[in-house]
């Protein structure tokens, strides 16, 4: 491949990528009639938010990264999240999270880091903000997502993990 090492951000320009550039660098030494901006516009595009992203931030980002989400895709376009069930909380929680101590440099996990009531896992670090998990209902991030103006595609529940969605901003 020409241009080998290079960084990739030079071929992205305020949220467009320079194709020809970068199928003239990178691909061959010709610009391709296969490759251009109309076909890259005109493909479907998969937005995808994966394994309790949402959960890590708080709601007010939650909702501005799902607006944002929304404002990058077309009707034919699709939005795919998952996210950790709030029904497996309180089995799956305590183990998955043992090792959160030690990066966030606390000795051990107090009982109060967990909100049984809310999903939430909370731990604050000694001197930041620590980490902050938050586990969803699937009529939680359903009703997100359509209050946002989503239409909901598919969705699914893997029993002991969590919730997946596939959907599209509405027309």
């Amino acid at each position: 491949m020409k241009g080998n090492g290079r960084r990739l951000s030079q071929y992205f320009i305020r949220g467009d990528v320079a194709l020809d550039r970068l199928n003239r660098d990178l691909l061959t030494d010709e610009p391709s009639k296969n490759l251009d901006g109309r076909r890259y516009a005109a493909s479907k595009k998969v937005i995808c938010n994966l394994l309790n992203t949402l959960g890590v931030m708080d709601s007010q980002q939650r909702t501005e990264v799902v607006r944002n989400m929304i404002s990058a895709v077309k009707p034919a376009d699709r939005i795919v999240i998952s996210v950790f069930d709030a029904a497996c909380f309180r089995a799956e929680a305590p183990g998955l999270y043992r090792h959160i101590p030690r990066i966030v440099g606390q000795p051990r996990i107090p009982d109060s880091a967990f909100d049984w009531e809310r999903s939430e896992f909370k731990l604050r670090g000694p001197s930041g903000p620590g980490y902050f998990s938050h586990w969803f209902r699937k009529d939680e991030i359903s009703n997100m997502l359509l209050d946002e103006g989503c239409e909901i595609v598919e969705s699914k529940s893997i029993s002991g993990f969590g919730h997946f969605l596939v959907c599209t901003p509405c027309e």
